[in-house]
């Protein structure tokens, strides 16, 4: 028998229930196609969360990608895939084994690794840049705003905003 998901338990349904509150605030006032939408990822129980952003309001470019909540959610930041525009290479993108071995750690839906890089957003070693279970998917999704901008800027420059050199 498969092990019970975090939001089945007393305190994993009080922490659905601060998630889904950020997910309603983050929601208001802003355009549909802009929103969070939550869902379970296939016959799983993971769930997962799409997400929609401009990264500057003054370009039509509307960046799309998902975030799965893994089994030891909020324990372990949320797994973030950008879907559009295409990310081809570069810094802080989580590739091929690397991606396959958090998969197994995290306990994340066989397939979803294979579906493309994921996002390195979290410093594990730096407390001021580490994941804390206080933070919500809407963290995730703002800190994906933020790396996509460092992203972009990397492409330009071939320097990543704000690292030590």
């Amino acid at each position: 028998m498969a092990s019970a998901q975090w939001y089945e338990t007393e305190a994993g349904r009080a922490r659905l229930a601060v998630e889904l509150e950020a997910i309603e605030r983050f929601n208001s006032n802003r355009r549909e196609d802009l929103q969070l939408v939550g869902s379970r990822h296939g016959r799983s129980k993971h769930l997962l969360v799409r997400f929609a952003f401009q990264p500057l309001a003054s370009q039509p470019l509307v960046v799309r990608g998902e975030m799965i909540l893994s089994s030891r959610h909020p324990l372990l930041e949320p797994v973030v895939r950008i879907e559009s525009p295409a990310l081809v290479d570069g810094k802080h993108l989580i590739h091929g084994g690397a991606l396959r071995a958090i998969a197994l750690d995290r306990t994340i839906p066989a397939g979803w690794a294979d579906k493309g890089p994921v996002l390195c957003m979290f410093d594990h070693n730096d407390p001021h840049h580490a994941w804390n279970p206080s933070m919500t998917v809407v963290t995730a999704v703002l800190n994906t705003q933020t790396w996509f901008l460092n992203y972009w800027v990397w492409k330009s420059t071939g320097r990543w905003p704000f690292e030590a050199a």
